[in-house]
């Protein structure tokens, strides 16, 4: 066997491979992983809980028997929303921070049975919402990773663990990826199992999962799937893409180094074979826009019931603002909303299937100095509202040398040629672009 700290820069299914080859183990995987941990978590700070021992012991238990399970060994990191039946889930608040869950989670008990190791909780949001927590970009340090996956999206980055499970009810998977330069996939409604994880907006919350490499979005996703993943299409030779122009009043809050990643994967994609089609966002797009904070805050006000009243001091200035401004919105307002959505839905999906896929904005641009704020999710909300499977492509790098992503869509339930797109794109844009 080679050098195990160099198993740092190897993904899950190269992981996987190695280890049926006899060339890797799952204990030299981990250690690899706590090394690195050690070494950078003082600057990063990724982690709200490690469980390096509990780790260790599931790794030597694998590294003894056969290879079986599609992620056996892999080390993995799980959000903090995410319940854990070893470790404390505290739900990014103080409030909950001794808090141990009876169980797994319905998708972390899927991940373990398929022989992944759990190497810790990442740092969440308060409640996955704004307030930020501990986390740095890995990039730099003095700007913010985004939210509300902020760990998660870092461990990744930082190669302390080749893929980490999060979630997302505005843009809290995507942003967080285009700031710290990895591959993200956020599945369609529903399509993993998220009983289990924190949900205060039953119609939005959504798992997803970050990678450094596409191969390992699709195993994870073969593992989660509820109804099972069906083979992925084979693209036509020139995909049909379609590019967002200018297309609404909140456009201009994308900077040039947006607009230039996606003018940069339209003429490179092209280039490769793709006919690049200008695509109108689908009918009702701005009024899904307000509808989706309609619901976000009718939503988290009966979420955070279960929050006693008497810990609400605990809560952040800006939770508590959250929670008064949803008590105004009335139950007819969120039902119209709802109706909306799903016109909206129906829209969405009749304009996405005129694609293979659809390139657009993620985030506004490179992740902003400071840590105050986890940045604007004003390009993602939509179409999450909208239910449609999206990912990050992070092959882009903006003028200050940080990461920058492109968010690629497709319609609800076409998770497989979502997949299938993104591993077209990564064998066709083979290095990043500088913008």
């Amino acid at each position: 066997m080679g050098d195990s700290s160099e198993l740092i820069n190897v993904g899950a299914a190269e992981l996987v491979r190695q280890m049926r080859a006899g060339l890797a183990t799952p204990s030299g995987a981990l250690s690899a992983c706590l090394d690195r941990i050690a070494d950078r978590e003082p600057v990063v700070e990724a982690w709200q809980h490690l469980d390096a021992e509990g780790a260790r012991h599931k790794a030597r238990a694998l590294d003894v028997v056969p290879v079986v399970g599609a992620l056996h060994g892999v080390p993995i990191g799980i959000k903090d929303i995410i319940d854990t039946a070893d470790m404390p889930t505290g739900l990014g608040s103080t409030i909950f921070q001794d808090r141990y869950p009876n169980e797994d989670a319905d998708a972390v008990h899927l991940l373990r049975a398929a022989g992944a190791v759990v190497v810790g909780k990442t740092v969440s949001t308060e409640f996955a919402y704004f307030t930020p927590g501990k986390t740095h970009n890995p990039h730099d340090p003095s700007r913010t990773p985004g939210g509300s996956s902020s760990g998660s999206a870092a461990a990744v980055a930082d190669r302390m663990v080749p893929i980490a499970l999060a979630t997302q009810a505005a843009g809290s998977t995507i942003r967080p990826a285009s700031f710290c330069g990895v591959w993200a996939y956020k599945t369609s409604f529903g399509r993993w199992p998220i009983r289990g994880s924190l949900q205060l907006y039953p119609n939005l919350d959504t798992l997803s999962i970050y990678a450094r490499h596409v191969e390992d979005l699709i195993l994870v996703d073969s593992v989660l799937a509820t109804a099972g993943q069906k083979a992925l299409p084979k693209l036509p030779d020139s995909p049909r893409i379609g590019v967002f122009t200018p297309p609404t009043a909140h456009w201009a809050l994308a900077d040039e180094t947006t607009l230039r990643a996606l003018d940069a994967a339209a003429a490179h994609l092209a280039s490769a074979g793709a006919k690049i089609v200008h695509a109108r966002v689908p009918d009702h797009y701005e009024q899904a826009l307000t509808a989706s904070e309609t619901v976000l805050g009718y939503e988290v006000v009966r979420g955070m019931r279960f929050v006693p009243a008497v810990d609400h001091v605990h809560l952040s200035q800006v939770m508590r603002d959250v929670l008064r401004g949803g008590e105004s919105i009335s139950e007819k307002q969120y039902t119209a909303a709802l109706q909306l959505g799903e016109d909206a839905r129906q829209a969405a999906d009749e304009m996405l299937d005129q694609f293979d896929f659809v390139l657009a904005p993620g985030a506004i641009g490179e992740a902003p100095v400071g840590l105050g704020s986890t940045g604007n999710p004003i390009f993602i909300r939509v179409w999450n509202f909208l239910h449609a499977p999206s990912a990050n492509v992070p092959l882009f790098r903006g003028p200050a040398g940080m990461p920058v992503g492109i968010q690629i869509l497709c319609r609800r339930g076409a998770d497989e040629r979502l997949l299938a797109g993104l591993r077209w794109i990564e064998q066709t844009i083979t290095v990043p672009l500088q913008l």
